[in-house]
């Protein structure tokens, strides 16, 4: 494994008969695109009766399609599968403030969770808690990442958790958030 590297480019490289990455077609987007091109030439063949009052509609509805159907096939749809279950993996970050890089890396580390509550949780531009689960929350990764300016940097190895250890870290989050 990489020195440093993300949970998703250690996803990346590991065996696809444990977590596996799958990428979506754009189908949907190819065929909105080909819809508002319909639209328009639809236009082009009304008649001068009606095209001179379904225009301005045929116009809007042609952008909307269009729209749609860019910022569709321009947004990722990257997942990653976990074989062993069937189960997709979900991403979650929390934040905390800067001055408790520290003390948030001692205690991934050493995995002492409960500890977490008496960090300060902050809106972002802080240090990341970034942790990827199964949906029944069967296996984990966790990992600190400080932000330095205009972007964050990978500051602690990627570290695997047990089913027992990501429902212990999730009910301490919990009842963080509620808390606060």
């Amino acid at each position: 494994m990489k020195r440093n590297a993300s949970i998703e480019q250690m996803f990346d490289d590991m065996d696809h008969a444990i977590i596996r990455k799958y990428v979506t077609f754009p189908l949907k987007s190819t065929f909105l695109i080909i819809l508002s091109v319909a639209f328009i030439e639809l236009d082009t063949h009304l008649p001068p009766m009606l095209k001179h009052n379904l225009t301005p509609f045929i116009a809007i509805v042609t952008m909307i399609v269009m729209f749609w159907g860019f910022v569709s096939g321009v947004v990722d749809k990257t997942y990653y599968k976990y074989m062993v279950t069937g189960n997709k993996i979900n991403f979650t970050e929390f934040y905390y403030e800067k001055n408790e890089f520290d003390k948030l890396t001692k205690i991934i580390e050493n995995q002492d969770f409960a500890n977490l509550n008496l960090l300060h949780k902050t809106n972002g531009n802080g240090i990341k808690l970034k942790i990827a689960y199964t949906e029944d929350k069967s296996l984990g990764y966790v990992q600190v990442i400080k932000y330095v300016p205009f972007q964050y940097a990978k500051k602690t190895e990627v570290i695997q958790l047990e089913s027992y250890q990501i429902n212990k870290l999730f009910d301490i989050l919990e009842n963080n958030a509620i808390s606060c």
